[in-house]
Parts: C-alpha cells; structure tokens; sequence
C-alpha cells in the first residue's frame, strides 16, 4: 500500500502543476513572469494565494452608489491595506486586472466582486 501511494503523489503534483499559465506582470520597472492557476470558483490567481488566507478568502461587498467611475475590481482591491492594483498579460497580449496582496499573493480583481 506504500508503495502505491509514493508512486501516486508525483502523478497528483504534476497535476496540478500544469494547470496554469504564465502572465506577466509589471514589477520593479520590468515585465516579469508569473504562473496564474484556477483556483476556488475558477478565480484566477498565483500560487501564494492557494496557501494564503489573506488571498484566497479575499470578498469585498460592492457599496451602493460608487457611481460608474473607475474600474470596479480596482476600487474592491483598494480595501485591502497594502495592496495594489495590477494589470497582467497573458501571451496574447490580453490584459487582467489583479489585486496584488502585501504577502505577494495575486487574485484576480473581478473575484474579489463576484465569487
């Protein structure tokens, strides 16, 4: 039975490891990569958000009367203390806006709203 469950556990991490793709964002005046997975509700995020209870349970509840100006996921990443709004890119050029957390975890700004 050990045996079965030491072959297993490489199959299962490699699993999941594949299941992302790279993005970049911009840090520190330069383009970097980032791996982005699909985590709870298919929200977009890093890795450190998957282990990251700032992260992974961040919620804000849309106020009433923000009026239509500026981006939404913005304004809700804005909520939390030390943390800032990031645009990354996919290989096609196709832009997400992210909330960046103080702990370098990233989660996709949309989910913070709408999961």
């Amino acid at each position: 039975m050990k045996i079965v469950l030491i072959s297993l556990i490489p199959l299962i991490t490699f699993a999941v490891e594949r299941d992302f793709q790279v993005m970049k964002i911009f840090k520190k005046g330069e383009f970097r990569e980032v791996k982005i997975y699909k985590g709870r509700n298919n929200s977009l995020m890093n890795k450190e958000c998957l282990s990251s209870n700032l992260c992974l349970n961040a919620k804000v509840a849309p106020r009433e009367g923000s009026g239509l100006t500026g981006h939404p996921g913005s304004k809700a990443c804005k909520e939390f203390k030390n943390s800032q709004y990031k645009i990354l890119k996919d290989k096609d050029n196709n832009q997400y806006g992210f909330c960046l957390f103080s702990d370098g975890s990233l989660k996709s700004a949309w989910s913070l709203i709408h999961d």
